[in-house]
């Protein structure tokens, strides 16, 4: 059993049609003709308010991934240990030079220096890939100026916490 939400796309415009639609589990009726634009709004919408799907687990490399981060680098997979950490405890993120970039930097047989600087360099190439249109999506705020890491990593480890 799935919780998806179910979007009609018809051209029949009768109440009773919509009234049918609406009784038989659809979450949105939309009327032919209809712009792509407004559809692709009203997708995201509907998508946005829909409950999480039980079972179904969103980690941080999925996010860093939708957030255009390339794979390829190590920066991406240093970002995402230093999510999971900060998932785990949020108060690493009150030090990251002294507690979150070290521990990260363990992991990866790397200096806390070199930890931060690949991080950012990930974040950056993201940002440049069409990342802050992705991210502005997923947290519902525009954003002037790319976060740095210690707050992209925060703004990231929220969003797990709040879909568990």
């Amino acid at each position: 059993d799935v919780a998806c939400p179910i979007l009609f796309l018809t051209a029949r415009v009768e109440d009773g049609d919509k009234l049918r639609g609406f009784a038989a589990g659809g979450d949105e009726y939309i009327v032919k003709p209809f712009s792509i634009d407004v559809l692709g709004a009203q997708v995201e919408a509907t998508i946005g308010n829909a409950a999480p799907v039980q079972g179904l687990t969103i980690t941080a490399e999925d996010l860093l991934r939708y957030l255009m981060i390339p794979g390829t680098c190590l920066g991406f997979h240093q970002l995402g240990t230093a999510i999971h950490f900060a998932v785990e405890d949020e108060n690493r993120l009150l030090n990251v030079i002294d507690d979150l970039y070290p521990l990260v930097g363990e992991v990866y047989n790397a200096t806390p220096t070199s930890v931060q600087k690949n991080m950012r360099m990930a974040i950056i190439a993201g940002w440049k890939n069409g990342g802050k249109e992705q991210m502005e999506k997923l947290m519902g705020l525009p954003f002037r100026n790319r976060p740095v890491t210690k707050d992209f990593i925060d703004l990231l480890a929220d969003y797990l916490r709040r879909r568990t």
